[in-house]
């Protein structure tokens, strides 16, 4: 077992990253080209971010990760210091998995290292958290989509597919034969009879975590913080406006970006390493050419600089796999009375 967990860690983790890291320089350079207009005209905008600009930017896009930690800690009753680690250690993965997938996953995983938070409770609260900030914006942008089209049928598209990946997801790990036949076939693969009893168990401690939003004082937590947080992201958008553009900042302007900021949070969904191409062109929608890559340099920088501090966190991280795989002790009693039922 500990073996297996390695290796995963230890070696295709950084490989993907690697791997993912080469492809989001090479998509995010490419889509800023063709939305740039040229190879000269990409260079120009470049060289015209000032070092203040790309500064307060990256504040506001920080300082909105300090309140989605607050979120965190709201739904696992972790410390705010674990809580920000998990959310940019998070987003970094996230920034280089295909899809956005590693950032859930590792954000529980870095909160149950941390703070010895069961695997479920975890992934819970994470994926709580990325429900509010992927299913909320895919309705969100759904009516600005329609009434672009055709040039938004990308993002109609990635909506769609959110919003229904979201729905059989929680469908399927709400259901206890769904749950129970994809943990025995893991079982059998890994020799482990008392394996179905675990996962059944820490699936019960997900699903108390999920409804742990119904708590009105949750909810109401949950609510401000996401708000809150998106509207620093916002202010990041409309400053590069500002700066960039010269533009006076009206209703039109604030309604442009903030579309174009919830479309980002869909295009990620895209199965390129955090959805790079997609999310430049979710932006290209909305936005003129100079705040795109301006802003979308600064949202790649907070999200990669920080990450790397998971190269620390590695022997912890494996360490608490090791223990999150192992069954309790009932689980273990059951097992040794008689195979688990598939």
């Amino acid at each position: 077992m500990r073996d297996s967990i390695r290796e995963p860690i230890g070696g295709r983790v950084f490989r993907t990253l690697a791997a993912g890291s080469v492809l989001l320089a090479i998509i995010v350079v490419g889509s800023m080209l063709l939305i740039s207009g040229g190879f000269k005209e990409f260079l120009a905008e470049i060289a015209s971010i000032g070092l203040y600009d790309l500064a307060v930017a990256a504040s506001l896009m920080l300082l909105a990760e300090t309140v989605k930690a607050l979120r965190l800690k709201a739904l696992v009753g972790s410390s705010f210091l674990a809580s920000l680690y998990a959310r940019l250690i998070g987003r970094f993965a996230g920034t280089l998995t295909p899809g956005g997938i590693g950032g859930t996953p590792t954000r529980a995983a870095i909160i149950g290292a941390y703070t010895g938070t069961p695997i479920g409770r975890a992934m819970g609260a994470s994926i709580l958290e990325t429900m509010g900030d992927s299913l909320v914006p895919a309705v969100i942008v759904l009516l600005p989509a329609v009434s672009l089209l055709p040039g938004s049928a990308f993002i109609l598209l990635m909506s769609v597919f959110v919003l229904l990946s979201w729905l059989g997801g929680l469908t399927a790990v709400s259901s206890v034969r769904v749950v129970s036949y994809i943990y025995s076939r893991v079982s059998r693969l890994v020799s482990r009879t008392d394996l179905i009893c675990m996962v059944e168990e820490q699936r019960r401690i997900f699903m108390a975590s999920i409804s742990a939003v119904k708590n009105p004082r949750v909810f109401s937590s949950f609510t401000v913080t996401t708000i809150v947080s998106h509207a620093l992201e916002l202010a990041s958008i409309l400053y590069f406006y500002y700066t960039a553009l010269g533009a006076t900042i009206g209703a039109g302007t604030v309604l442009e970006a903030f579309f174009a900021l919830e479309a980002t949070y869909v295009m990620v969904a895209f199965i390129t390493p955090g959805g790079s191409g997609a999310v430049e062109y979710g932006l290209s929608v909305f936005l003129p050419a100079a705040v795109v890559v301006k802003w979308r340099l600064a949202q790649i920088l907070v999200s990669v600089l920080p990450g790397f501090a998971i190269i620390a966190s590695i022997p912890r991280l494996r360490e608490y796999l090791r223990v999150a795989v192992e069954p309790s002790p009932s689980c273990r009693e059951g097992a040794g009375n008689g195979p688990a039922g598939h």
